[in-house]
């Protein structure tokens, strides 16, 4: 951070002379060693690059990048917490040096990182035409329709005997393992990407992330509503909510005390305001009032 400023004041130097040289007596000359001025210092040099570092940040980035494309193909916006952020093993040694900022650009509370992504993965027997019309015959709708409609669990002791090369029976039937070929779909909660790597989320939203959801995007219009009624960053505001909506009302009272202390405010009933806006929260109406 030291040298990142310090080299941006010696570079905007010539723009913003006031500016960096305040800078450059109040920083930098306090925390290290450097010339009286920043207009005595010699101008910085290209060259001081960390490829390593370079190609972990490009990694990160491509990482973010895909996470954001499963959000934004899926309709889930970034306000909107999730639970899991799966990535290949590979990606370990780069992404645990980076964990914090890719779960905060993708609003995730965990990064798992997976050998292999079979574990998100549902798989099923399917019966092979080809191979089982030939010996099933005038049965093979019949055997195709119990199959399908196999419980989860038989279809996972299906499963487990397929892969041991075992015989199965249905409807009184053995099948060969010949017969059969193996499905493997991904999970409905799960959403994946594969491109130079693999990236997987779960899209599944708890009661308690779609409250955070809210709560994050009530923050947005009570941040928003302070700017455009022109109050200072550090002035105290009150805030009232008025909603038909029941849920709403409860995400209110349960993060009340965040509220306050994120927009310096305190809610309450107002007999007169500076401004309200009416918005849109979880497909519910929400009338906010500033004062």
């Amino acid at each position: 951070m030291y040298y990142a400023v310090k080299t941006l004041c010696q570079v905007m130097a010539p723009i913003i002379p006031f500016m960096t040289e305040r800078i450059w007596q109040t920083m930098i000359l306090r925390y290290g060693k450097a010339e009286e001025s920043v207009h005595l210092s010699d101008f910085p040099k290209a060259g001081v690059l960390d490829e390593n570092v370079l190609t972990n940040v490009n990694t990160v980035r491509e990482v973010i990048a895909s996470g954001m494309k499963l959000r934004n193909e899926n309709q889930l916006k970034v306000k909107q917490p999730l639970s899991i952020l799966y990535l290949d093993n590979a990606l370990q040694t780069v992404c645990d040096l980076y964990s914090q900022a890719i779960k905060e650009e993708l609003n995730v509370k965990e990064i798992i990182f997976l050998r292999d992504f079979s574990s998100l993965c549902d798989e099923y027997l399917h019966l092979d035409f080809k191979i089982a019309g030939k010996v099933l015959k005038e049965k093979l709708s019949e055997i195709k329709q119990a199959l399908e409609k196999s419980l989860q669990e038989q279809m996972l002791e299906y499963v487990k005997k397929y892969r041991s090369s075992e015989n199965i029976v249905i409807e009184g039937i053995s099948l060969t393992p010949e017969m059969l070929a193996l499905i493997s779909k991904d999970k409905p909660n799960i959403k994946r990407m594969v491109g130079n790597f693999a990236v997987a989320l779960d899209i599944s939203v708890s009661s308690q992330l779609k409250a955070e959801g809210c709560y994050r995007e009530l923050l947005r219009h009570c941040q928003v509503l302070r700017k455009e009624a022109e109050f200072d960053v550090a002035d105290r505001v009150k805030f009232q909510f008025h909603t038909n909506s029941s849920y709403l009302s409860s995400v209110i009272s349960d993060y009340k005390e965040s509220i306050e202390r994120e927009t310096l405010s305190e809610i309450c009933e107002l007999k007169s305001y500076k401004m309200e806006r009416k918005v849109e929260i979880n497909d519910e109406m929400l009338i906010i009032k500033i004062d």
